[in-house]
């Protein structure tokens, strides 16, 4: 409510018209910067209402997470984008045989500890800051992805995505939570995200799952198998095989 309610975000949407007419992000309309520098930068206080409400956002899927998948099948698990790392200590409670990697902006999470150390799993978790356009920590058999895919355009998703493919053992898995966006006319809650994308990025979207089929195929991956988690959608993504 902190990140929804706030002036700045509230801005934003003050400039739908722009992002409707234009295609581009509202942010950098509104705020003179586009979203993410916004944040990092220019109003540091406006990113830690983001990242508490991204926390809030883990907080609420963490126990479905941590229970809708075999994690037992893993052993050691990066959380790219994680954040602070709410959603992985929940895995790594649930399932304390599992290690992790949690990994994200050297800024972000350095702010990790004090999740880690409440969810008392600091032991088991590696915590790495970098960039994933760049690279991801390699060797893992599983890589999370929550609602990081919807925050870029495709070519940009390909990106991360293939470095993630690279990076993982053989047999890795690749596991996506987004929105799944209909195909109907009629109201979603998914679309109401897509305009959030929109004026936010300008870039960013939600997909429909043959969007998500074809992007991830760009990236050298074909979905596994797919599992309703709460309001999302989680993708098991594996290589393709080359023909």
């Amino acid at each position: 409510m902190r990140f929804f309610g706030s002036e700045w975000h509230i801005a934003i949407w003050n400039r739908l018209d722009h992002s409707v007419r234009s295609g581009t992000s509202a942010a950098e309309a509104a705020l003179g910067a586009p979203f993410w520098e916004y944040l990092t930068a220019k109003n540091p206080d406006a990113g830690a209402v983001f990242d508490a409400a991204m926390e809030s956002t883990s907080a609420v899927q963490m126990g479905v997470v941590a229970r809708k998948y075999d994690w037992d099948t893993a052993t050691r698990v990066c959380d790219v984008g994680g954040g602070t790392g709410t959603l992985l200590s929940a895995i790594l409670g649930a399932h304390p045989s599992l290690r992790g990697v949690l990994f994200d902006l050297p800024s972000v999470v350095a702010k990790s500890k004090p999740v880690l150390d409440s969810a008392g799993v600091t032991d088991r978790v590696e915590v790495i800051g970098g960039d994933f356009f760049a690279a991801v920590p390699e060797g893992c058999d599983r890589y999370l992805l929550q609602a990081i895919v919807h925050d870029w355009d495709d070519d940009s998703c390909v990106r991360f995505l293939s470095n993630i493919r690279e990076a993982m053992v053989d047999d890795g898995r690749i596991l996506v939570l987004e929105f799944v966006m209909p195909e109907h006319d009629g109201d979603h809650f998914a679309k109401t995200i897509d305009l959030e994308m929109l004026v936010d990025t300008g870039a960013g979207r939600e997909r429909t799952r043959a969007e998500f089929d074809a992007l991830f195929a760009r990236a050298g991956l074909r979905v596994h198998r797919t599992t309703p988690i709460a309001l999302t959608t989680m993708f098991e993504l594996e290589r393709a095989q080359v023909p």
